[in-house]
């Protein structure tokens, strides 16, 4: 039960990633142009994306070859599916998303600028995502199922929201209850069905952002926020290894899950 309510919070960065990428996307569409925007996007998401492949694709061939006692080279279509869709490589797949999501960010622009088709859109992905004889198709790792968290990020970054960067999002002290509770009440929900997990998803980047209000008034991020936020990084490059070798140092205890959670 302690893990599962720690996967609550770790559930969260998911949807702030995306939500979060889509706020500065608006950010940089207000100041560049589409090429600038990609060409940037394609040193800053393909380049380290086909680097940490490249690392992962190495490993898998010693391995291979170590298990088979003579060196194993890779087909070509194998390599292209291992960096398309391998689940060897699964801890990059938001980072394929995120790349097919800015893509069409010109088309997601117009869709926040009329407001309605931005509605019907968010609504059209969620009933995808929720509805049974659709979850097959818009899987966890698609853009459809991510789609109207970065829909809210996009509208959360337009040119008519920047007061929020300087403001807070909640004005009123009983926003933080009420944003604290509907948190938690979703938490709880997401238990009893998927609809309500899916909702936790989209929302928590909002509720976050109205609970973290309180840093904003701070001139600079606390030195642990900077340094949890980059061991974090860097510890999901290396999370399928490091979660084995946790198991075999530290057991599968609760001291072991504290332990391994810090």
């Amino acid at each position: 039960r302690l893990h599962t309510w720690a996967r609550d919070l770790f559930d969260m960065a998911t949807a702030t990633f995306f939500f979060l990428s889509a706020v500065l996307l608006m950010r940089s569409a207000q100041k560049s142009s589409l090429k600038t925007i990609l060409i940037k996007k394609l040193r800053t998401i393909v380049v380290p994306y086909l680097l940490w492949t490249l690392v992962y694709i190495a490993a898998r061939i010693i391995r291979g070859s170590l298990s088979a006692g003579a060196l194993c080279w890779p087909t070509l279509p194998e390599v292209v599916e291992w960096i398309t869709t391998g689940p060897e490589f699964y801890i990059f797949w938001f980072l394929r998303v995120l790349l097919l999501l800015t893509a069409v960010y010109p088309l997601l622009c117009w869709c926040i600028q009329k407001r309605w088709p931005a509605l019907l859109l968010g609504a059209g992905c969620t009933a995808l995502a929720v509805l049974p004889c659709f979850r097959d198709w818009v899987v966890y790792e698609s853009p459809l199922y991510w789609l109207p968290v970065f829909l809210l990020g996009c509208w959360a970054g337009s040119e008519g929201f920047a007061r929020l960067e300087k403001h807070p999002l909640c004005p009123n002290k009983w926003g933080y209850v009420a944003a604290g509770l509907l948190l938690l009440g979703l938490g709880w929900l997401r238990r009893v069905h998927s609809v309500f997990y899916y909702a936790f998803w989209m929302v928590s980047p909002v509720l976050g952002w109205v609970l973290g209000d309180g840093l904003s008034r701070l001139p600079t991020p606390p030195w642990w926020v900077n340094a949890s936020f980059f061991l974090y990084c860097c510890h999901m490059l290396v999370e399928r290894y490091a979660v084995r070798i946790y198991l075999a140092l530290l057991g599968t205890g609760r001291t072991a899950f504290v332990l391994g959670h810090i």
